[in-house]
């Protein structure tokens, strides 16, 4: 969605409901953005 939409990342909200969902979804978004968020 940021790449293609031109999107803002600190305008998504992205919920879980474990831990290591919550790890996966981390790593992730820091590998195809390139850069760190707030999770």
């Amino acid at each position: 969605m940021v790449e293609k939409e031109n999107m803002d990342p600190s305008q998504i909200l992205a919920l879980t409901f474990s831990k290591e969902a919550a790890r996966n979804m981390r790593k992730k978004s820091r590998s195809s953005s390139g850069k760190r968020s707030d999770c």
